[in-house]
């Protein structure tokens, strides 16, 4: 089937991965020329699911650069399109130092970072150990963590705007589930790490699965579902829980826009940690899918 193709590695962890996969999946030209693997960590795979994405699954990372340049070699892999998460700048730099090292070529796309707008409280840090200090004494935070992206699994309790007993049922089933019954990811596991000395501040994260381990703070709780999530959910999510100030990393992408708007809306303070510094390396880059799609031509020409 794919005698003649060539092979594009997708490194997938944003939600706009499947949307690339998808688009090269619906145009003729580029379906017949490419075949495509996509590359997800063991939990994002997990979360996602295999169906998610128009193309071959891999699941699991590359043990390193060396790693993904055997996988490169292995494959016969042509060219690699970085789609990776902006706070796993590591995968990044993996890639890049795979595709010298094989001479394939290289693209990154990066998405646009989130910006202020009328009305938004900011205060912009560097890291997260920096807005875990910046937190005020003994307040109620809400971590808007760089997570991988993940699909809405459809038993997910949801709040519905405008349906006060759909909101009730969903707030208790989030409760119900209990502070002993949530994981973090491991983005999570590194901003947990931040908070791990303000033992004053309270503290709630998004959980995506049940499991059995304890929330890892010593104050604070999961709330359980995976976004897409309305702005009036997210309002109703911080008021329920009374939160003075949302701490967000700058990841770029819809999933965080409804959060914000709602401390928008509500007057709350953000805490906003800049995306990693992007390394000082010659590397194609793009930050739209049409963009992506036209590099994928230029390389057939």
């Amino acid at each position: 089937m794919f005698g003649s193709s060539r092979h594009l590695l997708l490194l997938a962890g944003v939600l706009e991965a499947r949307a690339l996969a998808e688009a090269i999946a619906a145009d003729l030209a580029l379906r017949r020329r490419w075949r495509v693997t996509a590359s997800l960590s063991g939990e994002l795979a997990k979360r996602r699911g295999e169906s998610a994405f128009p193309a071959e699954m891999v699941r699991g990372g590359f043990a390193g650069a060396e790693g993904m340049t055997t996988a490169l070699k292995w494959d016969r892999i042509d060219l690699v399109l970085d789609a990776s998460h902006p706070f796993s700048p590591e995968i990044s730099d993996q890639a890049h130092a795979a595709c010298a090292a094989v001479s394939a070529p290289l693209c990154r796309f990066s998405r646009p970072a989130w910006a202020p707008e009328a009305g938004d409280q900011w205060r912009v840090v560097p890291t997260l150990a920096a807005a875990a200090r910046a937190a005020p004494l003994f307040s109620r935070v809400f971590l808007l963590d760089g997570a991988p992206e993940g699909e809405t699994p459809p038993d997910a309790p949801r709040w519905r705007a405008g349906d006060p007993l759909a909101g009730m049922l969903a707030r208790d089933a989030i409760r119900a589930t209990g502070p002993s019954r949530m994981s973090s990811s491991p983005a999570q596991a590194e901003a947990f790490a931040a908070f791990r000395d303000r033992r004053d501040l309270w503290v709630l994260a998004r959980a995506h699965d049940p499991t059995a381990r304890r929330f890892p703070l010593p104050r604070g709780d999961y709330a359980l579902g995976r976004p897409p999530f309305a702005e009036a959910h997210e309002r109703m999510l911080l008021m329920d829980y009374r939160i003075g100030v949302v701490i967000a990393q700058n990841a770029g992408g819809e999933f965080g826009r409804p959060t914000l708007a709602a401390a928008r809306r509500l007057g709350l303070p953000v805490i906003m940690v800049e995306r990693p510094a992007p390394p000082s390396r010659q590397v194609m880059e793009v930050s739209a899918i049409t963009e992506a799609l036209e590099w994928l031509r230029r390389r057939l020409a």
